[in-house]
C-alpha cells in the first residue's frame, strides 16, 4: 500500500493494518516525523514498526528516532539492508503480536474465573461450600433450575374407617386403597 502525502499514510495505516512502514522524511502536507508521532499517539499503531528514509542523515536522525521511528536509513539505500532491517523488525512485530494475544487470552481466563468465583459465593450463601463447588466444577447450572410441577393432592379422613375395615373388612392395618 502506498501513500502520497502523510494524510493518505496515517488513513492507510487505518484502513489497511500494514505490519510495517517504509516513511520518507519530506511528504507533502504532514511530514515523516508527524505521521510517525500520529501512528505512535494512536493505541492500535503505537507497536506498529516505523523505518524512515532520508536524503540527508544529520539531525533527522535523531529527529526520527525522538518522533518514534524503529531504524532510519539514509538514501541512497542498500537493498539487502533495508531487507535485512524489513526482516528484523517484522520478527521483532510477530513476537509482539503473539504476546499480545496470548495477553488477550489470558485476560479472557481471567475474566472467567472471576464470573465463577462470583457465582460460588453466590450459591455458597444457600447451598453447602461442597454442593456449590460441584456445581460450578461442572458447569451445568440445569440442576438450579426448578423442577416444580403441578400435584393435585387429596387427604380425607374418615371417621370410624378403621373399625369398620376391621370388622367388616377384615383389613386391619391396611391402608385404603
Amino acid at each position: 500500500v502506498s501513500a502520497g502525502d502523510g494524510l493518505q499514510a496515517l488513513e492507510a495505516a487505518r484502513s489497511a493494518r500494514p505490519d510495517l512502514v517504509l516513511l520518507d522524511v519530506v511528504m507533502p502536507g504532514l511530514d515523516g516525523f508527524e505521521v510517525c508521532r500520529q501512528l505512535r499517539a494512536r493505541e492500535d499503531t503505537a507497536m506498529l514498526p516505523v523505518i524512515m528514509l532520508t536524503a540527508s542523515e544529520g539531525t533527522e536522525k535523531t529527529k526520527a528516532i525522538d518522533a518514534g521511528a524503529d531504524d532510519f536509513i539514509p538514501k541512497p539505500f542498500n537493498h539487502d539492508e533495508l531487507l535485512g532491517r524489513v526482516r528484523s523488525l517484522l520478527r521483532i512485530k510477530r513476537y509482539h503480536d503473539e504476546i499480545a494475544e496470548l495477553n488477550r487470552t489470558l485476560e479472557e481466563r481471567v475474566q472467567t474465573q472471576l464470573q465463577e468465583i462470583d457465582r460460588l459465593q453466590q450459591l455458597q450463601r444457600f447451598l453447602s461450600p461442597q454442593l456449590a463447588e460441584a456445581i460450578v466444577s461442572s458447569g451445568d447450572e440445569s440442576i438450579l433450575a426448578s423442577h416444580r410441577r403441578q400435584v393435585a393432592m387429596v387427604f380425607a379422613d374418615l371417621r370410624g374407617w378403621t373399625s369398620f375395615a376391621d370388622a367388616f373388612l377384615g383389613l386391619a392395618g391396611t391402608a385404603p386403597v
